[in-house]
């Protein structure tokens, strides 16, 4: 087929069982059209219409990139963003630079309806189509875990590896017994995490973290209450906690943790991590980790945030650093805007991903 017969427009209602079609046949599995609709209809920062942009052959839907909206907050100023999301082609369309047209044409829309950046957090298979289309790359996402359970970690290699496990574990739990000093004061607990339960206090701390001005010389996200509830309240089929930290009775730090599953382990990804004191990372975090702990979590992970004395609090706390096949990419769309391809100045979490 020519590539002149490629049409593309913007998706509308009335597209949804057709992309879902496709979305399937991509993907492998039907998309859930309540989460759907939460993922491209409900975020708060959406002004208008979903921006999602169709591919066509032939009258039919054979390609489609989604795109969520976002506020990045900068010295001062904020600028309408973007994040590319679900990328998709027909495996009978491939090699036919579908993938590249889709993104040209979203790309002059977005321009068009105002919007200062796309970002994106790209897998192997999209990374290279993305780079093509002269996105920079900021470099590959550092991911840190903390085993808490090494002897159900390494059981499953054989008795030997089960008994080396139990041994870190005493091992671990000497050390945060030493460690304990450090967090004394610190105490966890957990907030039924309903929008219309959360204290009013938590609540303005978690506007004054966002506000934060140690976070100025970095570009991050503007995330109200709104946005957090959507994100972690509103989400189908997802189930979070949020840790609340107290430092002598004073908010220290929140923690919104996702629940995962890993075999029969209970696992969880620190997706937000918002402290009153950067400088505190190390005894906020710890204490979340000893509260996980004995909540019988198998490991936790979280994203590197760019923010040195947050590092510097997983590296205390015993995270290992692993990097994965994912990859921080930034076009900008605006004049003037060049900062933002520099990644010294991203403030990042597991959260700002789309399928966080």
């Amino acid at each position: 087929m020519a590539v002149e017969d490629f049409t593309f427009r913007r998706y509308r209602p009335e597209d949804f069982e057709e992309y879902a079609a496709v979305y399937q046949a991509v993907y492998g599995k039907r998309i859930d059209e309540a989460f759907f609709q939460w993922k491209n209809l409900k975020n708060p920062a959406l002004a208008g219409e979903a921006l999602i942009y169709l591919a066509f052959a032939g009258g039919r839907i054979i390609g489609a990139n989604s795109f969520f909206p976002s506020i990045l907050a900068y010295q001062g100023q904020t600028y309408r963003a973007v994040q590319s999301g679900d990328t998709m082609v027909l495996a009978s369309h491939r090699g036919q630079g579908v993938f590249q047209k889709i993104l040209k044409y979203a790309a002059e829309d977005l321009k068009v309806e105002g919007y200062a950046v796309i970002y994106g957090y790209a897998n192997g298979n999209s990374y290279p189509g993305f780079l093509k289309f002269g996105f920079s790359d900021l470099e590959r996402v550092n991911i840190y875990y903390r085993i808490l359970n090494w002897r159900g970690f390494l059981a499953y290699r054989g008795s030997g590896w089960g008994a080396a496990g139990w041994a870190l574990d005493q091992g671990f739990q000497l050390c945060g017994l030493l460690g304990a000093w450090g967090r004394r004061g610190y105490t966890v607990s957990l907030l039924d995490f309903r929008y219309d339960a959360i204290p009013q206090s938590l609540g303005e701390f978690l506007e004054r973290a966002v506000r934060n001005p140690n976070f100025d010389p970095y570009v991050r996200l503007l995330k109200n209450r709104a946005y957090l509830a959507w994100k972690y309240r509103d989400k189908p089929a997802a189930e979070y906690q949020v840790l609340v930290v107290h430092q002598d009775g004073e908010l220290a730090g929140v923690l919104f943790l996702r629940l995962d599953k890993h075999g029969e382990e209970k696992t969880g990804e620190i997706v937000e991590c918002f402290l009153h004191d950067s400088g505190q990372a190390r005894p906020i975090i710890g204490a979340a980790l000893e509260f996980l702990r004995k909540d019988k979590f198998a490991f936790v992970k979280m994203w590197d945030p760019n923010q040195e004395a947050v590092k510097k609090g997983l590296k205390g706390n015993f995270f290992i650093k692993r990097k994965v096949a994912l990859y921080f990419i930034v076009k900008v769309l605006q004049g003037g805007l060049d900062f933002l391809t520099e990644r010294r100045v991203w403030l990042i979490s597991g959260g700002d991903a789309d399928t966080a």
